[in-house]
């Protein structure tokens, strides 16, 4: 499959709002899509992990959002909030997917990322959890 994506990173406060044109090789409907990334799921939701969004990407259907203010907490559970990436705006131009992207990046940032990592790695045996030691 060939394709081709192109975005602008607008950085604001607690996150990166990116406008994503995506080309994409073959016919697709935007219901397709758009369903897609609501059910996406990965092994970190699979194994349950307590940093780990119940839906990773949350798809806002309001022609105006995503926005900071609005969707950088998106990720359902206290320690997930902020945790998801925010998709909306989604439209089709010929071949192209258009949305437009939200990222925490405080929480989905690289501190949340890689406590999430270190969840994972954890839970598959990667690493241990070693002693504690006294001070």
């Amino acid at each position: 499959m060939n394709f081709l994506v192109n975005c602008a990173r607008v950085p604001v406060r607690n996150g990166h709002l990116l406008s994503v044109a995506v080309e994409l090789a073959r016919p697709f409907e935007i219901e397709g899509v758009v369903e897609r990334l609501r059910s996406f799921s990965g092994l970190p939701q699979e194994l349950g992990l307590p940093l780990a969004p119940r839906f990773p990407i949350f798809v806002r259907s309001e022609q105006d959002r995503p926005q900071p203010r609005f969707d950088r907490e998106a990720g359902i559970g206290s320690l997930a909030a902020g945790m998801a990436v925010a998709i909306g705006r989604v439209r089709k131009k010929g071949k192209f997917l258009l949305f437009f992207l939200l990222v925490n990046n405080l929480s989905r940032g690289a501190a949340g990322a890689s406590i999430l990592n270190a969840e994972l790695a954890l839970s598959l045996n990667k690493i241990s959890r070693g002693k504690q030691k006294q001070i």
